[in-house]
């Protein structure tokens, strides 16, 4: 009787471990935001002189694909650039003197489906999603905010300062 109760407490146990594998978050819990070239050389003595730290600016996808740095500030003239921008674009986060993050603008809650990108405050360190309300914290990684519809943070690519220029890459 011992080793029948320990056999059926060893298959839940099995099951239970597949169940929770075959349920939690991998590798392609953003296959549902469309992958998309990411290459952006942006000086920063002219492309981003005007970010300051804890600022955050966008990538946008002009004429011909063409890219279009914007500061979200009507003081400031957008600078458009000569590399190509895919899908919503970028937001660019300036974390402190020398670190910057990159995150795709696409929402991560249904962001394909209503073509929803995130839209940066220029009040504070967050992206507010206009479709589903759902808001980033920029100074935390891209995080939802709790109460946000979206449960996963926004996809973040590479970025290295090299010879006075911000790459931006996946």
């Amino acid at each position: 009787m011992k080793h029948e109760f320990l056999l059926k407490l060893g298959k839940f146990w099995i099951l239970t471990a597949i169940l929770s594998l075959s349920t939690s978050c991998g590798k392609d819990s953003y296959s549902f935001i469309p992958s998309v070239p990411v290459y952006v050389e942006l000086d920063l003595n002219t492309d981003l002189a005007n970010l300051g730290i804890g600022q955050l600016l966008t990538l946008d996808s002009a004429i011909n694909k063409t890219g279009l740095v914007n500061y979200q500030n009507s003081k400031l003239q957008n600078i458009r650039i000569g590399w190509t921008v895919y899908g919503n674009g970028l937001v660019l986060f300036r974390k402190d003197v020398s670190t910057y993050e990159a995150y795709d603008r696409t929402c991560t809650y249904q962001g394909i489906e209503k073509h929803c990108s995130v839209k940066p405050s220029i009040f504070d360190y967050i992206c507010t999603c206009p479709c589903c309300k759902s808001v980033f914290m920029m100074n935390e990684g891209g995080i939802p905010a709790q109460g946000s519809l979206a449960t996963a943070s926004m996809i973040q690519y590479k970025t290295a300062v090299v010879n006075n220029k911000l790459i931006i890459s996946k």
